[in-house]
């Protein structure tokens, strides 16, 4: 039995890395007591290790700013749409949930640009969003035909890092694996 990677092999740690004891089993209780515990070994490396804050993840964003991700690029995968009563706005405010928030990661990256963040400083966010209009394997328990990339509820931790120009090279790129993945080894053990 082979194991396939989505990373060349060169940019890996050494193979006997790669076996953490996968055959345990919690019950459903302990996994739930047990993810805070992982989450929070884990986050302290990651914002020292790697120079990150935490940002705040919004849960709207108002309609047509350009930050909330369609997800495939067209409306096709449209967001939730509601108004919100504003007396200063004739036909309300129109927010729409947030899908993803790759793009106000990049925003907030060139708003940060001046002295606000530094080079090879990072911010994180968490969020959990709701989708519409896309199908979901998990939900359904069976094959469906549609679009099963992404998931009506998406629990996500992004990161982005502020680099320079001359540091977007493989070898950065590397160093910045090699520490992740000594995060997730010290915490397998």
């Amino acid at each position: 039995m082979t194991t396939e990677t989505y990373m060349p092999y060169e940019l890996l740690p050494p193979k006997e890395n790669w076996e953490a004891n996968s055959t345990r089993r919690l019950s459903r209780t302990d996994l739930q007591k047990a993810m805070p515990t992982v989450k929070r070994f884990v986050e302290r490396p990651i914002e020292t290790d790697l120079n990150v804050f935490e940002h705040t993840a919004p849960i709207v964003f108002q309609s047509g700013t350009g930050v909330n991700d369609e997800l495939d690029g067209s409306d096709s995968k449209s967001p939730i749409n509601f108004t919100v009563p504003n007396q200063f706005v004739p036909r309300g405010l129109k927010p729409k949930p947030a899908s993803e928030l790759s793009l106000k990661e990049k925003a907030d990256l060139n708003r940060y640009k001046s002295s606000q963040m530094e080079t090879h400083h990072a911010q994180a966010v968490g969020s959990s969003s709701r989708r519409r209009d896309l199908l979901c394997q998990h939900i359904y328990q069976k094959r469906v035909k549609g679009d099963v990339t992404h998931s009506v509820i998406a629990d996500q931790w992004d990161y982005e890092v502020r680099i320079r120009e001359e540091d977007r090279t493989v070898d950065t790129l590397k160093e910045y694996v090699r520490i992740i993945w000594k995060i997730i080894t010290d915490a397998e053990e």
